[in-house]
């Protein structure tokens, strides 16, 4: 998933969410998480026996923030269960 950080309300543009109005609470602190929409994505895993490489090439549009404006944004990866590799026991 991939949000767009705002700190600026005056940054905020955005028609789809018309009940979202950031101009009357000021500066933003914390800075807002917007959830942004996806337009393409490509992913590609290169795996050998131990190891693998994971390339994600993806495009969002950034549709709550001015086109004369910028922010921040931030992906965020969920990851489930991980394995913690065993040490071998001592001789």
């Amino acid at each position: 998933m991939a949000y767009a950080v705002v700190v600026d309300p005056g940054a905020v543009d955005s028609p789809d969410v018309p009940s979202y109005q950031p101009h009357v609470y000021g500066r933003l602190d914390p800075p807002v998480l917007i959830p942004l929409q996806m337009r393409e994505v490509d992913l590609r895993v290169d795996a050998a026996v131990v190891r693998a490489e994971v390339t994600l090439k993806a495009r969002w549009w950034v549709h709550c923030v001015t086109r004369s404006r910028a922010c921040h944004c931030r992906v965020v990866v969920p990851i489930g269960h991980q394995v913690v590799p065993l040490t071998p026991f001592p001789i």
